[in-house]
């Protein structure tokens, strides 16, 4: 979800409602000569754990329904059941988007 603030936000922010915020692509923007930050978040509740935010920044874009759909087509093109080019580019293009989720957890959680 993109979210905006007055101030630049911290990327792991620990609410007292036993929920915390994970933030990544966070960017200054001017407008009007007012300066702002946008970005990327997610919450997800208990204590911090990167398998929740992996978990939850998926979701974000891709409901489970999408994502066994994906799966599922590419593996049926793949062992022949169906002929389907298009599953190859949409399942390259789901790991391409986990690869980044990888990428932004590795610069720090």
């Amino acid at each position: 979800m993109k979210a905006f603030y007055d101030q630049q936000p911290e990327r792991l922010t620990i609410d007292n409602d036993g929920t915390y915020v994970f933030r990544w692509n966070i960017e200054e923007i001017t407008e009007e000569e007012r300066t702002g930050w946008q970005c990327d978040e997610v919450r997800c509740s208990g204590n911090p754990d990167i398998d929740k935010v992996k978990l939850a920044i998926i979701r974000d874009s891709y409901d489970a329904n999408r994502e066994f759909s994906i799966i599922n087509k590419y593996n049926s093109h793949q062992l022949g059941v169906t002929e389907n080019p298009d599953a190859v580019d949409n399942y390259r293009e789901y790991l391409t988007f986990l690869k980044e989720i990888d990428d932004i957890l590795l610069q720090g959680f």
